[in-house]
């Protein structure tokens, strides 16, 4: 369960920094 956790957390960071790059591109 906790593998989940981190693998979703680490998939909506991942998600977050490529909209913050596409947003100041």
């Amino acid at each position: 369960a906790e593998n989940l956790v981190l693998w979703a957390r680490s998939e909506f960071l991942g998600y977050a920094v490529n909209l913050l790059q596409a947003g100041t591109e």
